[in-house]
């Protein structure tokens, strides 16, 4: 079956193929990567925060956005969202991977403390990719294969006939 550019952009349906999900997934948080990674070197270099303070806030800032695209264009959810199925373990697991993004960002920053801060911008960006590219997968399968789980399909309705006996129809035919 052929996708059009509305069905591979733009569409929200809850049954896509599992590679469109994955591809739209991977955008996303190419998305969400972005938007937070602008923000941690914003903040880092220009000396308003430390290394772990700039992470928990740059993670913070893409996870609104990541919330909504997940759930609406890669889940194709539109009703409003399950406060203790959907919102808390999203909230739960986003928060979980900004403390440890944090904790390996600011790791990143004692071990290289006597670097300028331009060299340490790079190895914190660095230690930042390095902690979203590992958790990518886990967040993938913890939110496409158990929260944004789309609905059973319904049945197709069954048009089979009843099977028939042809020696015993044989017989009275004849």
């Amino acid at each position: 079956m052929g996708y059009s550019a509305y069905d591979l952009l733009i569409a929200r349906r809850q049954h896509l193929p599992s590679w469109l999900k994955v591809s739209r997934y991977m955008l996303t948080s190419v998305i969400q990567f972005v938007i937070s990674e602008v923000v941690l070197i914003a903040l880092f270099w220009s000396h308003l925060l430390g290394a772990r303070s700039a992470a928990i806030v740059a993670s913070l800032s893409s996870i609104i956005a990541g919330y909504r695209l997940n759930r609406t264009w890669i889940a194709g959810r539109s009703h409003r969202s399950h406060f203790w199925h959907e919102v808390v373990p999203y909230w739960a697991t986003c928060l979980s991977i900004a403390l440890l993004a944090a904790v390996v960002t600011g790791g990143a920053n004692a071990l290289f403390i006597h670097e300028p801060r331009g060299t340490r911008t790079i190895i914190n960006a660095s230690a930042f990719l390095l902690t979203y590219a590992v958790t990518t997968t886990f967040k993938f399968l913890l939110f496409h294969r158990v929260l944004f789980t789309p609905p059973a399909r319904p049945a197709k309705p069954s048009y089979d006939v009843p099977a028939v006996d042809t020696a015993q129809t044989a017989i009275r035919t004849s």
